[in-house]
């Protein structure tokens, strides 16, 4: 069975999971985070301290971006400053839990799909090359949350078992989310397929992207190089990206549960492209690719 990857929903077959410590096991979070988690909002912030965009910087392996945020429609950015592959999977947390609640959790099961009711994909960008800056869109409620990234290395671990997760908080301002922008096309994804109209001439495209399915769904789109396959950007990024990517620009937005949407804004230039989701099946454990979950389409221009 594949490593599924690029998703929130990922699931380390028997052999892997043999590789590792048993149980399975996620690398302690460091003691800063650790205090942030456990103890947030140690001092009071006014409404102009809480920023109104989450900008994040990946890296091997980590985060860096803010503690907390301001509830509304929100832009997530991702720059990228590793040497691997990364995204950023927002969950968020209900009922009172923290991130050493998750940790416990995905160390039982690391599937997305078998992820606690206390815990919702919700999207974010996904995912961004080495030395890409990507964004989307997403209607944050107050509350607890958790960037998440997904991907594995190529020993087959994903980075968050390296300790790649940031806790944040969304608080309510008492202001007015902010509208939503620009000319949106609607994206639904359910199984195992989606309702899109692709472009068909270059330019700028607002996307909203919207889960009607029964299992969590990423919407993932590249523009391929000549001669590549959406199998062999599948497997590049289950292999921990060794080689270079057989992809040109890689953009999207990560694992969404059932009923939940966001936006997500692409630069469409000449070529061919494919849109597909990586999740793992909830019945067999394969990749919704390999359930038929991905097209192509060509947009030619001068």
């Amino acid at each position: 069975m594949r490593i599924p990857v690029l998703f929130v929903a990922f699931a380390l077959p028997l052999a892997a999971i043999a590789s590792f410590e048993s149980p399975l096991r996620i690398r302690p979070l460091a003691a800063s985070t650790r205090a942030e988690v456990e103890r947030p909002n140690a001092r009071a912030f006014s409404a102009d301290e809480i920023p109104r965009r989450l900008d994040l910087v990946a890296r091997e392996y980590g985060y860096v971006g803010p503690s907390r945020v301001a509830a509304g429609r929100r832009v997530i950015s991702l720059r990228n400053e590793g040497k691997a592959l990364h995204h950023v999977q927002l969950v968020q947390l209900t009922d009172g839990r923290q991130v050493s609640d998750l940790v416990a959790a995905l160390n039982r099961n690391p599937q997305i799909t078998k992820l606690p009711r206390w815990a919702t994909p919700v999207g974010g960008p996904s995912a961004a090359l080495p030395g890409a800056t990507i964004e989307s869109e997403a209607l944050l409620s107050a509350g607890r949350y958790v960037v998440i990234c997904w991907i594995p290395n190529a020993d087959g671990a994903p980075h968050f078992m390296m300790g790649m997760m940031m806790p944040f908080d969304v608080v309510d301002t008492g202001r007015e989310p902010a509208p939503a922008t620009g000319l949106l096309s609607s994206v639904m994804v359910r199984e195992y397929g989606f309702s899109f109209h692709p472009p068909s001439t270059p330019g700028r495209r607002t996307l909203r992207v919207r889960n009607i399915g029964t299992q969590p769904h990423e919407f993932l789109v590249v523009r391929l190089h000549p001669g590549a396959s959406v199998e062999q950007v599948a497997a590049w990024s289950e292999k921990g990206q060794v080689g270079a990517p057989p992809v040109a620009q890689w953009v999207g937005v990560a694992a969404l549960a059932p009923g939940k949407s966001a936006q997500l804004t692409v630069d469409f230039e000449p070529g061919r492209y494919a849109v597909f989701c990586l999740s793992p099946d909830r019945g067999d454990g394969r990749t919704h690719l390999e359930h038929g979950m991905h097209r192509t389409f060509e947009i030619s221009g001068p």
